[in-house]
């Protein structure tokens, strides 16, 4: 770690690399670089959390007005009920990586996919009050201790791509440079710039298909993605700490963490960011030590016994309700995108809903010759969602059922998606692609 890096920047990072997914909409669009990779991510997986990036300092001059109440039987709607769950910024984060890939394939790209689902804790599986009180949940801080993130148990397979190519551009964003499609992007309420300028999204070529085919409208949808995250949620994110109620709560923790044979502590991030100091890297996930992991435990049940975890609840559902009191047909709206995005989404991964791409492949697009047939590089373990495998298996059994594999390969359509996990093999057999067949997985 920089040695200049002081706490306030050390919590900074810590709260922003859980934020990885919160922080996708003010940033329009996103990049990330996985090596030369570049690639722009949706602003659907938009505030997962419902907090921001804020420091513990409670109120001082007096007691607030007009403080919430603490009702845990309120069934007034909060923020996060209208929020896509976890669960769900999965799926449609998979589902548009999905997409891409098919629709840039269908271009005669490669693509690598950037997010898969892997088993046990993933990057989205967020710790739902980090950003507040640092490590809540008492199984991650057993096994992760106070890492931010977990160990991704799945790592995205190699594709050699240059992006800088104009084909590669042209393909995923529409255009290139000043030419690139773009939506412009507006305050629902005010019909201004949420940010105080022009703030526009790439629309077009496959980045621009995907949002089209998840969120039908991405104006409006992104629209609405910022709305929620920079204006209702920023008043979440700065109230619930701030609120005198908790510290009696704080106070607690901090002496049952003393009677635990630790330290005292100022605030309840302040474990996490000391674990975090002895990190040269604390962006980057490590192998929590035995002590690391004991008092992360002491640390969640210290908040349990105190009350301060469900005095935290207690003032996030409070502030939420609040903030979602102010704009209930806009959440509503929003609920009813992410809803149909999530239907698309299954259904796309299933392979019942199809990219309009398809009906309109370049010539670069794969193709089976007289010479070469494609098949996947290797079958046994093809990361494909349920429709992919489908798919790859009912392409290799029409081949199989050809009479002539020179002859009549040329009419089988090879899925788009292929030339990214495949190659087109010279002198593939009838015993090739039968036994290409028995090793892909199943649907």
């Amino acid at each position: 770690m920089n040695a200049t890096t002081d706490d306030a920047e050390l919590t900074y990072l810590l709260r922003r690399t859980m934020r990885a997914v919160c922080d996708a909409a003010p940033e329009m669009p996103i990049e990330r670089r996985t090596g030369q990779h570049r690639w722009t991510m949706a602003a659907a997986a938009i505030a997962v959390m419902g907090v921001a990036a804020t420091g513990l300092v409670l109120r001082s001059g007096g007691t607030p007005p007009d403080l919430p109440p603490l009702d845990p039987n309120d069934s007034a709607p909060t923020l996060a009920s209208f929020r896509q769950s976890l669960a769900e910024d999965r799926l449609l984060v998979e589902a548009q990586e999905r997409m891409i890939r098919d629709c840039m394939g269908s271009a005669g790209q490669l693509y690598q996919l950037q997010n898969h689902r892997g088993d046990g804790l993933s990057e989205f599986d967020l710790d739902p009050l980090w950003e507040l009180i640092g490590r809540t949940d008492l199984e991650r801080a057993s096994t992760i201790g106070y890492n931010a993130v977990p160990r991704s148990s799945t790592v995205p397979d190699p594709v050699d791509v240059d992006t800088n190519q104009a084909e590669w551009q042209q393909a995923f964003y529409g255009g290139i440079g000043d030419a690139i499609p773009q939506v412009v992007i507006v305050n629902p309420v005010t019909g201004g710039d949420p940010f105080g300028g022009l703030t526009t999204q790439t629309s077009g070529g496959c980045f621009g298909a995907s949002q089209a085919l998840l969120f039908q409208d991405q104006a409006r949808f992104t629209s609405l993605s910022i709305y929620i995250a920079n204006d209702l949620s920023r008043e979440l994110a700065e109230d619930p700490l701030g609120d005198p109620r908790v510290a009696p709560a704080i106070r607690a923790w901090a002496d049952c963490m003393v009677e635990r044979g630790h330290d005292r502590y100022d605030t309840p991030f302040d474990p996490a960011r000391e674990a975090a100091t002895r990190q040269d890297d604390p962006s980057q996930p490590w192998n929590p030590t035995p002590d690391e992991l004991q008092t992360a435990v002491d640390d969640v049940e210290c908040k349990q016994s105190s009350g301060l975890l469900d005095t935290t609840r207690l003032l996030v559902d409070a502030y939420g309700r609040e903030a979602a009191g102010t704009a209930i047909p806009l959440l509503q709206e929003y609920r009813t995108i992410i809803d149909g995005a999530v239907r698309r989404a299954n259904a796309y991964l299933d392979g019942t809903l199809t990219g309009p791409w398809r009906s309109a492949t370049s010539d670069t697009a794969p193709r089976n010759t007289r010479t070469c047939i494609w098949l996947p590089d290797d079958p046994a373990t093809l990361d494909a969602s349920p429709g992919e495998a489908r798919e790859v298996v009912e392409y290799l059994e029409a081949l199989e059922a050809q009479e002539s594999l020179a002859e009549d390969s040329a009419t089988i359509t090879v899925p788009p998606w292929l030339v990214s996990k495949g190659r087109c093999v010279e002198g593939a057999t009838p015993e090739l692609i039968t036994s290409t067949r028995a090793a892909a997985p199943q649907p």
